[in-house]
């Protein structure tokens, strides 16, 4: 097994340093952003009094003195024409003394536009990020910080190598499963060290990701899914990269990592439970022990499937109420390719969840009778 973490590690690596110049190697970039705040609205029009009539696109405008608060133009104060369209999408209603994201046109240098993107958020976000950094290691305090670390460390591996690897041309699947393996790792070796108890859980988890992953490649070829079930996914195809992704690949790939957390947990909630077992009860008979495992798990797994279900039933909230809406038929529902999409998976998801189980005690149950049977030697 350490010899399996070092060639991961070193695939990594190397796969970082190839992937690196993906941020560089796109040319000068005429769009920026910097954040400003509102000094003041004066000027508000409605579309009437413009001389739109209410059928237009444009349904008013604000004429908004900015202080850009960022970036190379910080201390530099503008008036922007913000036109307004009516909606709650995409309308950023200006208000003075709030603070608003600036997109920056610098393609012409001597005529530079500035225009509202849209309101600042980031701040908050990054306000509830860190309590809720806090309340981890407040309460969870040692364990609690090595939480924090493997947590960081996933979004390291997603952001700094799958996305990236993916977008210089690597198959998405072998970036996910070189990402899953190695989180996976180093996850559960930090948490719980190197021993029998992280190793069962890994191998649970492994098991349950390639189990998913299997499942909702084959149910995606022989349903036809597209793999094109978001506008995101759509717009992959106009990318400045010019990759020719393939979409059922990158479905694939998403489940896989989708699935990954939720089949880590009960990995370790069963090979945590069976190693408690057997070292507060020394005795108990590799049968007894495994079926322990087992029923640890039927426990776990009902509450997270509900989380897996519910997870990608609240991605897809607002196209369920649009159906209902509208009284569309269970039967057209099913067949579109965006809910046929949600619903591989969830339930394939599901299905490496569920299976996980019996690998992690089968898994934990091998290497305590190996334990056992070496301690045995060691005696004689």
């Amino acid at each position: 097994m350490m010899n399996l973490m070092k060639t991961v590690m070193i695939v990594v690596v190397l796969q970082l340093a190839y992937v690196f110049p993906v941020f560089a190697d796109n040319g000068i970039n005429n769009m920026v952003n910097a954040k400003g705040k509102v000094l003041e609205v004066f000027d508000e029009q409605s579309a009437e009094d413009m001389g739109y009539d209410e059928n237009s696109l444009i349904q008013g405008l604000q004429r908004v003195k900015v202080l850009i608060t960022t970036g190379e133009y910080k201390g530099r104060e503008i008036v922007i024409e913000n036109y307004l369209q009516g909606s709650p999408v995409s309308d950023v209603i200006a208000k003075e003394g709030q603070r608003l994201l600036l997109a920056i046109d610098k393609s012409d240098p001597e005529n530079i536009q500035f225009f509202i993107s849209s309101y600042e958020r980031d701040t908050y976000l990054y306000g509830l990020i860190i309590i809720f950094i806090l309340l981890i290691l407040i309460i969870g305090k040692i364990q609690g910080l090595k939480s924090i670390a493997t947590l960081f460390f996933t979004m390291a591996i997603i952001l700094l190598y799958t996305i990236p690897t993916i977008l210089k041309g690597t198959n998405p699947v072998f970036a996910s499963v070189i990402s899953c393996i190695i989180i996976t790792i180093v996850t559960m070796t930090t948490l719980s060290g190197f021993n029998k108890k992280a190793i069962a859980a890994i191998v649970g988890t492994a098991a349950g990701i390639i189990i998913a992953g299997l499942i909702s490649y084959i149910t995606s070829k022989v349903a036809h899914l597209s793999g094109f079930d978001t506008t995101e996914a759509t717009m992959l195809l106009y990318i400045q990269q010019g990759i020719a992704f393939d979409f059922n690949e990158l479905l694939f790939a998403g489940i896989i990592i989708g699935t990954m957390g939720a089949t880590m947990d009960i990995s370790m909630s069963v090979a945590s439970s069976m190693n408690e077992i057997s070292i507060h009860n020394p005795t108990v008979s590799i049968k007894d022990l495994m079926s322990s495992g087992l029923n640890v798990g039927k426990d776990v797994m009902g509450t997270m499937t509900n989380t897996l279900i519910l997870a990608y039933t609240g991605s897809s909230m607002s196209i369920l109420l649009v159906f209902f809406a509208y009284k569309t038929s269970i039967m057209e529902i099913m067949n579109l390719d965006v809910i046929a999409t949600e619903i591989v998976r969830s339930v394939s998801g599901s299905i490496g969840l569920i299976l996980s189980v019996p690998c992690t005690a089968l898994t934990a149950s091998a290497l305590e009778k190996i334990k056992r049977s070496r301690e045995t030697i060691n005696k004689t």
